[in-house]
């Protein structure tokens, strides 16, 4: 049985993550996860209102926890973090160290989401040992793409070496992505459209096992 830290704000209950986690629980049955809702600052006439945001993240948590069980997905707990979700994530990783077998990463489409605009999914990836599963909208190849490494984390082998000639050959046979379709109406504001580009990681951890980490980055045309 895997344990899974899920990080999502407002996609927590869309239809798109309900199917990839689907998919997850299809290919393990006692998986369970641990849903992280970033607190996102709550403004009156520009004055953050502290409370009011804390209670916006717990409403958000609380129906992400009641949609997700409806749905037949095990939510061991619910948990909310800091307005920034590396820091979040950080925090409860330290919280409750050797938990986690891997983080589900929820965000709107590139162009839209702001995690992304930070880069937040290569920055999670290297600041952490565990595997990051992206889910998004349009990401299907991405999400295709890690199959190996989450039927690897569902047999409870989060750090022995994944193959690498086979996630390789599924990244090559990945399209040139040079602007997806969500981005096309960004540029009416006069800002770049960000290109998305799909990466892979092989790398050694402190344990000198290999890790390997599929996703998509977001860089500045």
């Amino acid at each position: 049985m895997a344990h899974y830290l899920l990080l999502a704000h407002q996609t927590a209950t869309s239809p798109l993550l309900l199917q990839r986690l689907r998919e997850i629980t299809n290919g393990d049955a006692e998986a369970s996860f641990t849903i992280l809702v970033p607190e996102t600052h709550v403004q009156h006439a520009f004055v953050c209102d502290e409370v009011e945001t804390r209670a916006a993240a717990r409403r958000r948590a609380a129906v992400a926890h009641s949609v997700l069980n409806t749905a037949g997905i095990r939510v061991a707990r619910t948990e909310i973090g800091c307005a920034d979700p590396l820091a979040a994530v950080e925090d409860e990783l330290r919280m409750h160290p050797g938990v986690y077998d891997a983080i589900v990463l929820s965000t709107f489409a590139p162009g839209i989401s702001r995690w992304l605009h930070t880069d937040l999914p290569s920055r999670l990836t290297a600041q952490h040992e565990l595997p990051v599963f992206h889910v998004y909208p349009g990401g299907d190849l991405v999400w295709d793409a890690t199959d190996p490494v989450r039927r690897t984390v569902a047999r409870g082998n989060r750090r022995k070496p994944v193959s690498r000639p086979e996630l390789t050959d599924r990244i090559s046979a990945w399209p040139r992505l040079n602007r997806h379709p969500a981005c096309h109406s960004a540029g009416a504001g006069g800002r770049p459209c960000p290109a998305v580009q799909p990466y892979v990681l092989h790398e050694r951890g402190p344990d000198d096992r290999l890790r390997v980490n599929a996703g998509v980055r977001v860089v500045a045309q």
